[in-house]
Order: structure tokens, then sequence, then C-alpha cells
């Protein structure tokens, strides 16, 4: 996932403001009234192969919390 690959080396706020925009991306694939993205969303081989291992990361409220994390890191960089 992209926001796997800004947070990891995340040098400063915009890589974890990357890494946030991406999640709440993955978040517009959940259809409404469901609570997951949907398997046949992901359409890289990479992120079919994450969501084998871990359906849980594509989950509404997990997504939610994540983005906000990377969010509040990125605010704590840059009043650093």
């Amino acid at each position: 996932m992209v926001a796997d690959l800004a947070a990891k080396g995340a040098a400063d706020a915009s890589d974890l403001t990357l890494a946030a925009a991406a999640t709440e991306e993955a978040l517009k694939f959940i259809p409404e009234g469901a609570d997951q993205v949907p398997p046949e969303a992901i359409r890289s081989v990479d992120g079919q192969q994450i969501y084998a291992e871990d359906p849980g990361r594509f989950r509404r409220r997990r997504l939610e919390v994540v983005a906000a994390t990377y969010r509040e890191l990125a605010a704590k960089f840059t009043s650093s």
C-alpha cells in the first residue's frame, strides 16, 4: 500500500500526510452500509496479498484510526 511505503520511510510531515491521504483514499472504496473494502476493489497484486494476509487492515474503523494517527504524527513533525 502507498500508505505503508510513505509512513515507513517518513522523513518529514509530507510523508505522513501522504500516508494519511492514501489511507483516506482506501475508505472511499467501502460501499455504503459496508464495514470493509471489498476484496474485488483491491487491484494491485501487492494489495491483494496484503488483503489475503490481513483483511482486517481494510476495515472502516481501522482505516479511520490509522489515517488520524498519521495526521497527528504529521502535525507533531511540523510543531517540533
